[in-house]
């Protein structure tokens, strides 16, 4: 009895035992699978920074449970660079100014990197440094708008020297009037990536901390932000360069107007003025006697006469010299008086304006009311303009067809070079059957 029941005992604990080593088996199988699962879906969602988790996979719960939980804190911190990139290239597609873009970043860069702070800066001809973006949870760096040199040790020498990403982590004995501000701000660790503008260094990008290192490999992600302000500066000074081009072109027009006027006003005008005076003078010298050639005298000098009021006509649409000499206020009531249809004209400007602006204001009244005559079929127009702040906006509507299409030549597609050269905006509403309406808004500012 004894020994049946030792082997009974032998029995089960064999068995206890094999079920044992079963379990650990598939624990280990479960956990190697989870490991791969993890290493793999996760490195396969997910770009090479974050960085991958390297070697066997974890043997353990617990290891597996710490390597998910870095891999999702690695996820979400992808996730949310993803998302400010997207803020910021938002920024850049929709031609925010780059003023606005620099802050922008500068704020969404801290941000990821986790950091005290970050700027923007643009290398300087004089070997300056300027700060053109700035974001600091705390006061600290250099802020917005200054202007270092970058002699010495610092970031901005180091990527002028090298143009690869560059790390400081302590100021304590580095030379140099940056360094200096740096060190008095309490500014331990920085990292700075450069800016590439048309293939041309342009400046730096840097985020820095008071306290603790930034952690390594945040070079790359600042990277991406760089793509895309060189690309919101490089779009920028398209535009700018564009709308340079334009206001050089709409200068030299308007400077040949003024010649051209100024020439048919000093030249042809006084030579027929003198024409007209001396055939008035023969015709009071004829005979009357000679009644034939009195008459054709006569007949010559109304001509004359007619021919000069048309080349006054034209010599003001030239450029017109009320304009010059009284601004825009006098120039639009001209304007109104010699249109064939009713103008209600309301004008709220003040004093003069600067010349481009009311060059541009009364071409694009006088184009409108143009329009209106040989177009539109209407009965009446108003035209209303006022400065609100450091803007001239501008009004013309009529009680016409309406229908305008100004893609059909109607005479506004120059202005609208001419407007946009001045950095202003014009609207066009022209429904069919529903009259037409044009805004301009024009800016005060010296150009």
């Amino acid at each position: 009895m004894v020994t049946i029941a030792v082997t009974v005992l032998i029995v089960v604990a064999a068995l206890g035992l094999g079920l044992v080593w079963i379990t650990i088996r598939r624990l280990r199988r479960a956990t190697d699978l989870a490991g791969r699962l993890a290493a793999g879906v996760l490195d396969a969602s997910t770009p090479e920074d974050p960085p991958r988790r390297t070697g066997p996979p974890p043997r353990s719960l617990n290891a597996l449970s710490d390597m998910l939980e870095e891999r999702y804190e690695d996820v979400v911190r992808f996730a949310e660079e993803q998302a400010a990139l997207r803020r910021v290239a938002t920024l850049v597609a929709s031609g925010t100014p780059p003023s606005e873009v620099f802050a922008a970043m500068a704020k969404e860069m801290a941000l990821v990197a986790g950091s005290n702070g970050a700027s923007l800066s643009r290398f300087e001809p004089d070997g300056t440094v300027l700060v053109v973006g700035a974001y600091s949870k705390i006061p600290a760096g250099l802020p917005l708008g200054s202007r270092v040199s970058t002699t010495g040790q610092n970031l901005a020498a180091e990527i002028l020297r090298t143009g690869e990403p560059s790390r400081i982590d302590g100021y304590d004995d580095a030379p140099g009037e940056l360094a200096a501000i740096l060190r008095r701000a309490g500014i331990r660790s920085a990292v700075a990536v450069p800016v590439v503008v048309n293939g041309r260094l342009w400046g730096l990008a840097a985020v820095s901390n008071r306290k603790d290192p930034l952690p390594r490999g945040i070079e790359r992600r600042l990277s991406r932000f760089t793509g895309l302000l060189g690309t919101a500066i490089a779009n920028a000074q398209a535009r700018a360069d564009l709308m340079a081009s334009r206001a050089r072109v709409v200068a030299a027009t308007d400077q040949t107007r003024q010649r051209i006027e100024r020439d048919l006003h000093d030249g042809t005008q006084q030579r027929l003025v003198s024409l007209a005076l001396e055939l008035r003078a023969a015709e009071a010298d004829t005979p009357a006697a000679l009644p034939e050639l009195r008459s054709k005298i006569a007949a010559v000098a109304d001509g004359l006469a007619a021919a000069l009021d048309e080349l006054r006509e034209i010599s003001r649409g030239i450029h017109p010299a009320i304009l010059s000499e009284g601004g825009l206020r006098p120039a639009l009531k001209a304007l109104a008086r010699r249109s064939p249809i009713p103008v209600d004209l309301d004008v709220r400007i003040g004093d003069r304006l600067p010349p481009d602006t009311e060059v541009a204001a009364y071409y694009f009244v006088a184009e409108a009311l143009a329009n209106v005559v040989k177009h539109a079929h209407a009965s009446s127009v108003e035209v209303r303009t006022e400065v609100t702040g450091d803007r001239l906006n501008l009004g013309v509507r009529d009680d016409g067809v309406g229908g305008a299409d100004p893609a059909a030549g109607s005479g506004l597609i120059g202005l609208t070079d001419r407007i946009e050269a001045l950095d202003g905006t014009i609207a066009i509403d022209s429904p069919p059957g529903g009259g037409t309406r044009l805004d301009v808004s024009l800016p005060v500012r010296p150009g």
